[in-house]
């Protein structure tokens, strides 16, 4: 699988890291694009509130990631490199992993899209 994703021009890792700030426990966006093997972009950014559970500040980094994708997946095909078919996103949280592979929205990530829209 990892030898998969290595095989493809550009990559995106995606993580949220839940309640991290301590100060006022506000989960972190992280993620990271590679290009080749090396990084062209990242972000880390604090999430506009705090949620109830781990997998609601990774979906909200894992959405991120496919935004941002999509911008840098344009701006190569700006500059005459197109990238073909989609952007493998590396995600490391098994119940966000579940969820996107339901194909479908669930409770909890129906809650999730109300607070982000």
């Amino acid at each position: 699988m990892l030898q998969d994703l290595m095989d493809t021009d550009l990559i995106a890792h995606a993580d949220g890291d839940n309640a991290r700030d301590l100060s006022d426990r506000r989960s972190v966006t992280s993620n990271v694009w590679l290009f080749m093997g090396v990084i062209i972009a990242w972000i880390v950014k604090k999430q506009p509130d705090t949620l109830l559970h781990s997998n609601g500040s990774e979906v909200r980094s894992l959405f991120a990631s496919v935004l941002h994708s999509n911008i840098i997946r344009k701006r190569f095909a700006d500059i005459g490199y197109p990238i073909k078919g989609g952007v493998p996103t590396a995600e490391d949280n098994q119940s966000t992993i579940k969820e996107v592979l339901k194909d479908r929205l669930t409770p909890a990530v129906r809650h999730i899209d109300v607070l982000i829209t």
